[in-house]
């Protein structure tokens, strides 16, 4: 008796386990692009905020070329809030986009203030 409820409870913690796995296999929360670098923040309103780059499939680092913001209030349901900057918006950037990589983001006094890297011309 005593072997059999061991053996039982072995099998719960494997199945579990198992479980897990798999929920964790269908990571990454981002499917429909390419992103990179990201950065993240809980804001004031409870929800977790990410800010990753956007790369181009296939083209390599050089061809990361905006910054996308998503959102989520359980780690489960994700909000794409769409683009917030491309490289094409940056008046003193590098005139063939690309090169935006690792963004952040800070609140101070009332303002978000969104900042990245970008290569000049």
């Amino acid at each position: 008796m005593k072997y059999t409820l061991h053996l039982l409870i072995a099998l719960l913690i494997s199945s579990v386990a198992s479980l897990q796995a798999a929920e964790r296999a269908s990571n990454p929360f981002i499917k429909h692009m390419f992103t990179a670098d990201p950065s993240a923040h809980v804001w004031a309103d409870g929800r977790l905020y990410v800010y990753p780059s956007t790369d181009i499939e296939g083209k390599g680092y050089g061809a990361m070329d905006g910054y996308h913001v998503f959102s989520t209030d359980d780690m489960a349901t994700w909000t794409d809030h769409g683009e917030i900057l491309h490289s094409r918006d940056v008046e003193w950037g590098w005139k063939k986009g690309g090169y935006m990589w690792a963004p952040d983001c800070v609140y101070k006094d009332g303002t978000y203030y969104f900042y990245f890297p970008h290569k000049n011309a």
